[in-house]
């Protein structure tokens, strides 16, 4: 269904079109030895090809409309003022970086006078993104697990870059809604301490459908 409502749209019918102009026009100048049935299946190849390569990168997103469509999913977060009016909240999303080795920020909201947005670099399995990412699993760490002895705490070095002021994370992966795999993961951090339980499902239940359509988004890269 989704094939038949691509194949059907202007854009595609233009550019097939396009597409099948230039191409008889190469068949014609073959050498007179290649016959009329050499001559029309080379034709329909190239189209069949070409219709399968624009319905394969239809679907795909550049680096930008992925960001485009991550930020107001990022700002999502901010639903959890119903919980503590007085929060500040913030929300990223850390992608693997393969020329730093390391877990890097691609996209957040509400950080921008926090210089950890574009200079924090969590190494391979370390600190609540680490082990969200590994375990393929939600983690929810309180302030005593993130500095320090903690056990989702970060190396020194990149621990000095966190906000001071931090009370909680809550680290969500972000899976491939096909393949299953660990793509990214979700972020969403405050700075008031969430004594009640039932807040603290809320937060991670609403941590979830949003990693959960950020899926749909960072698979299409």
């Amino acid at each position: 269904m989704k094939f038949l409502a691509f194949v059907t749209t202007k854009r595609f019918l233009w550019g097939l079109a396009l597409f099948f102009s230039c191409t008889v026009l190469a068949v014609i100048g073959l050498p007179q030895n290649y016959g009329v049935f050499y001559r029309s299946a080379a034709v329909i190849v190239a189209c069949v090809l070409y219709t399968a390569s624009q319905s394969y990168t239809a679907d795909q997103l550049s680096e930008e409309e992925a960001k485009e469509q991550t930020q107001p999913r990022l700002r999502c977060v901010d639903v959890l003022k119903v919980l503590d009016g007085t929060q500040n909240l913030r929300s990223n999303v850390f992608r693997w970086d393969e020329q730093k080795q390391a877990y890097s920020i691609w996209q957040y909201h509400n950080m921008d006078p926090d210089p950890a947005k574009s200079v924090l670099e969590i190494p391979a399995g370390k600190g609540c993104t680490g082990h969200a990412w590994q375990s393929k699993k939600q983690i929810w760490a309180e302030r005593a697990e993130i500095f320090g002895p903690g056990q989702h705490a970060l190396p020194p070095e990149q621990e000095g870059k966190i906000s001071p002021h931090l009370q909680w994370i809550c680290s969500t992966p972000i899976v491939h809604p096909k393949k299953k795999t660990v793509i990214a993961v979700l972020n969403f951090d405050g700075d008031r301490v969430v004594a009640e339980a039932a807040h603290r499902d809320f937060i991670m239940q609403h941590a979830e459908r949003v990693a959960t359509e950020l899926g749909s988004v960072l698979s299409r890269l």
